[in-house]
């Protein structure tokens, strides 16, 4: 449920605007009517209707920040105050991200099979290792793996080529890890939904 902060801030918001198209349309019929030339006065009228408008934002500006700021001094429930800054993202480096990764896993039982080469060993049909379970579908398929286990997990590094050619924008790059836990015939939904669940808001969370 929105706050009456919230509320009382759409509502300015909603009749600023419409005061401001009102003023901004209706003038010009208005001076037409008082047989005013509005053609030949067109910069006349668009002079005064941006501060018209600009200044129909002022209090909106103004109301916006103050609200910014009586939320950010609010008290929580056990009576102290707290800002943005203790709701920051918790920071963690890549080396603390996969030793979480995999020591949440072996914890539900899986064994940590490690990385292979990032160059292929010719059975997938690619030179490089695309995704963390290209290396491991004869597994996925049917194929007993070599620890005799059926949970597994691990951190693969991958060179992912087909959009190499997007490389170097915000979302494109071509060495990265995928952090996998894989199922050998043993657990699904319910159990990776559980875990992930565990994981996202007891580990990282």
């Amino acid at each position: 449920m929105k706050s009456r902060a919230g509320k009382a801030g759409f509502i300015l918001f909603g009749i600023l605007s419409v005061a401001t198209v009102v003023v901004g349309v209706l003038h010009i019929p208005v001076l037409a009517a008082l047989g005013v030339d509005v053609f030949a006065l067109r910069g006349l009228l668009v002079f005064t209707a941006l501060p018209v408008a600009g200044l129909s934002g002022v209090p909106l500006a103004v109301f916006t920040v103050k609200v910014t700021n009586a939320l950010g001094k609010r008290k929580s429930k056990n009576g102290s105050s707290f800002n943005n800054k203790e709701y920051a993202m918790y920071k963690i480096t890549s080396k603390e991200l996969r030793e979480k990764w995999i020591k949440f896993y072996e914890s539900k039982g899986h064994i940590d099979i490690g990385a292979v080469s990032l160059i292929g060993d010719g059975t997938t049909g690619v030179m490089f290792n695309v995704a963390g379970m290209q290396p491991l579908m004869p597994y996925l398929l049917g194929k007993p793996h070599p620890s005799g286990k059926t949970r597994l997990c691990n951190v693969q590094g991958c060179v992912r080529t087909v959009d190499i050619d997007s490389v170097g924008d915000a979302t494109h790059f071509t060495f990265f890890e995928m952090m996998g836990n894989w199922s050998l015939g043993d657990y699904f939904k319910k159990e990776k939904t559980a875990w992930t669940f565990e994981l996202l808001t007891k580990v990282f969370g």
